[in-house]
């Protein structure tokens, strides 16, 4: 879906256009992502159609027009599902090995199938998972092939199956979706106010903050190919529960009062988020506490290390949004109905779709008091007649041709997906506990607008801390939106940011890395010190300094550490000199780093991820042509730029605590790197 409001005027009015199909039962302001595409060979994508309509242009026009693709929660691709066996352990990825021995050892004993409380079957399988991840990761030379083999996938060349099997380059897809709505804004606002520059428009993309950040540097990069930046400063990221808080704390300002700590949960279709935050001021600014968190389907429950010792880690795992109760209701129709139920759901696509359509609204309105029931297609209802399967998961009556789920059986079919939710919640309330205590729990996105989880949330909050409150905005399925356009209107609302999840600008430098598992650092060239430099005279070289040989070596120098605090808007310069008589521009290269006492670039966990490239003027020697590096902190973009010091006086346009404005003229050029 997509929000707008002018910054002058009346503000808090949001402009939220309806999406509709031929189902009126779908005329709402958000929908699910199917999304069709037409792409004939050798020619770009063009969108044709979003949400239902895009089901239903599909069904009515595949066997006429073979380049129509279509794609199911494509968003949920860039997720890149897989077994994380730092969060199986509730570890995170700069865990020692006697930090990894003691987790498995208290898992081993938690999850023992002769004493474990639950079924056999279900202890030894969780018992298998967590051995799987301990021998994984207990031996350094498989935990290194693993890590690396996971952490920094890239999406770029990624391409992604339309229902039907066929490929595309998920990176065109996601671009095009996004220009898709891009001109659907413009056209909408032009209508309402005439002509306008579309470089006056501020972008607002909001993302998930669990996503990994090859996935956010994947949305970034979409969003510039989309056409969203045609300035610097034009496009920024929003973090979905971030936004959903920002809504909540604009509708409650009367009973939110500075120093209030709340848990955030953003309970989506695909993914839940979890974080918590503070209120600063009367104005409703905010600073964050703990860093994004994500549900884990499998254990329900992690490891914390309290107090002083709280690393953030990111929890990793199976998505646990409203779409995996439907998931859950197929995967049990499959299991009844066996290779018929598989036949029929890709032969008659229509009918599976309006199968689905039928489930999703009757959970959408599922309270917990009564059941639902589907209204099945002839094919359908013969091939559960034919199997005549007992009551105990579904019901179906042969005159009305429907197949019903009662109370207890849809409680049945959530029960999995709620349990994990409200283990994460138990687990951030506790931290939280030590901190003084939260007294709000925020729900926000559109699977919070479900009664069973609500109660079952408020009720696992009350066990913990009985005064602690649930806050529901009036309308939860649009609440990040409208929290996004707040955002939009005013980024500072965030005060700071535990160091993490942010990126350099895409147009300067982008790089999107979690900076709560990673300190980073610049590589700078320094003169070789025996003694500093003990063992390392291989990786040492000579550089031309004012006509002499001299003997160099790379080192690293930190300038974010991991769990550091960053003030929004904080700028800091660093000053740097070319190194060698002869060169003609300096690189300045940036490095993440596994722990903070990474000296040098070529050592086991430190990454490359990005550099700038500024030329040199050629007039001055080694030593005497002075760089500035700025790097701003603090917004969900991480934003880098380097500019020669003779350069930015001449220009004269640094404004006080920030960076010089950029002069696209100058003889400043940037390289971005895509990781």
């Amino acid at each position: 879906g997509y929000c707008w409001a002018y910054i002058s005027g009346d503000s808090k009015t949001y402009h939220m256009p309806r999406w509709t199909g031929q189902n009126q039962d779908f005329n709402r302001q958000k929908v699910p992502l199917p999304l069709l595409v037409r792409q004939k060979r050798g020619t770009e994508i063009s969108v044709v159609a979003l949400g239902v309509e895009a089901h239903e242009r599909y069904l009515r026009e595949r066997k006429q027009d073979r380049n129509l693709f279509l794609f199911d929660n494509v968003k949920m691709k860039l997720y890149r599902e897989h077994e994380d066996y730092f969060s199986i352990l509730g570890l995170g990825r700069n865990a020692s090995d006697e930090d990894i021995n003691r987790a498995y050892s208290l898992l081993a004993r938690k999850y023992d199938p002769e004493k474990y409380s639950d079924t056999k079957e279900e202890a030894e399988k969780k018992f298998k998972t967590i051995f799987n991840a301990y021998e994984m990761l207990s031996d350094s030379k498989t935990r290194k092939a693993y890590t690396d083999s996971i952490d920094e996938a890239p999406l770029h060349t990624l391409r992604i199956k339309s229902v039907d099997g066929r490929e595309c380059f998920a990176l065109e897809v996601v671009a095009k979706c996004l220009e898709y709505m891009k001109d659907l804004v413009v056209k909408s606002v032009r209508e309402d106010i005439g002509g306008f520059s579309t470089r006056k428009i501020r972008w607002i993309v909001t993302i998930p903050a669990i996503w990994r950040e090859s996935a956010k540097q994947f949305m970034c990069c979409a969003a510039k190919q989309a056409g969203l930046e045609e300035r610097i400063g034009q496009l920024n990221l929003a973090l979905e529960p971030e936004a959903g808080a920002l809504s909540v704390i604009d509708e409650r300002k009367r009973i939110l009062s500075p120093g209030t700590r709340y848990l955030v949960v953003d309970a989506g279709a695909g993914t839940i988020d979890i974080t918590s935050q503070q209120i600063l001021n009367l104005n409703g600014d905010v600073k964050e506490l703990f860093k994004a968190i994500q549900v884990q389907n499998l254990l329900g429950s992690y490891i914390y290390s309290p107090g002083a010792s709280i690393n953030h880690q990111e929890v990793t795992g199976n998505a646990n949004g409203s779409n995996k109760i439907t998931n859950i209701f197929l995967e049990m129709l499959e299991d009844v109905l066996g290779s018929d139920f598989k036949y029929w759901s890709r032969t008659y696509m229509d009918e599976f779709f309006d199968l689905k359509h039928q489930f999703n609204r009757g959970k959408d309105r599922f309270d917990g008091k009564y059941g639902i029931s589907l209204r099945l297609s002839k094919r359908f209802f013969d091939i559960v007649n034919s199997v005549k399967p007992s009551s105990e998961r579904f019901t179906y009556n042969v005159e009305d041709r429907e197949l019903t789920l009662s109370r207890d059986q849809m409680m049945t079919i959530y029960e999995p997906v709620i349990k994990g939710i409200c283990g994460l919640v138990e687990d951030q309330l506790k931290c939280l506990g030590q901190l003084g205590g939260c007294e709000y729990v925020m729900m926000v996105g559109g699977f919070s607008q479900s009664k069973p989880l609500r109660d079952a949330v408020l009720a696992k909050s009350k066990s913990i801390d009985n005064s602690t409150e649930l806050l529901h905005p009036a309308n939860a399925s649009t609440s990040i939106l409208r929290g996004a356009v707040l955002f939009g209107l005013r980024p500072e609302m965030v005060q700071s940011r535990i160091a993490g999840y942010c990126s350099f600008h895409p147009i300067q430098l982008l790089i999107l890395a979690s900076m709560n598992r990673y300190s980073y650092a610049i590589r700078y060239v320094y003169d070789f010190d025996p003694t500093k430099d003990a063992g390392r005279e291989e990786q040492a070289y000579f550089l031309t300094s004012k006509g002499q040989r001299k003997k160099s070596i790379n080192r690293l120098s930190m300038f974010v550490k991991a769990g550091d605090r960053v003030p929004y808007g904080k700028t800091q310069k660093l000053t740097s000199y070319s190194a060698d008589d002869y060169q003609k521009k300096a690189c300045i290269s940036i490095y993440k780093c596994i722990n903070q006492d990474i000296q040098y670039d070529d050592e086991d966990g430190a990454q490359f991820i990005g550099k700038l490239e500024t030329k040199l003027s050629g007039k001055k020697l080694q030593g005497e042509e002075e760089i500035y590096t700025y790097l701003q902190y603090g917004g969900t973009y991480f934003t880098a730029r380097a500019t020669l010091a003779d350069d930015e006086k001449k220009q004269g346009k640094q404004a006080p605590g920030g960076p010089p404005a950029v002069n696209e003229t100058n003889d400043c050029e940037i390289e971005f790197v895509f990781q």
